[in-house]
């Protein structure tokens, strides 16, 4: 689908852009869903372990790059 849609040989293009419409639609509401949850986490966490949450997000948030992956094999 998402090949003939990209190539314009699509039979039935207007169908394929609406179900890609769609599921653009409710990824974008998920998200949207997701940080409503997260904002209201961070509001209902107590004040003396935001530090520690922050501190685990600063760690797992750092990039894990294997030793034999260096920046200039890396394509651009």
């Amino acid at each position: 689908m998402r090949d003939d849609l990209a190539e314009g040989a699509s039979l039935n293009s207007p169908k394929m852009w609406a179900e890609v419409d769609a599921g653009h639609y409710d990824l974008n509401t998920c998200l949207r869903e997701a940080i409503v949850v997260f904002k209201s986490f961070l509001i209902a966490l107590p004040e003396d372990q935001l530090g520690a949450f922050q501190d685990a997000v600063r760690e797992q948030s750092q990039l894990n790059e294997p030793a034999s992956l260096s920046r200039s094999s890396v394509p651009s």
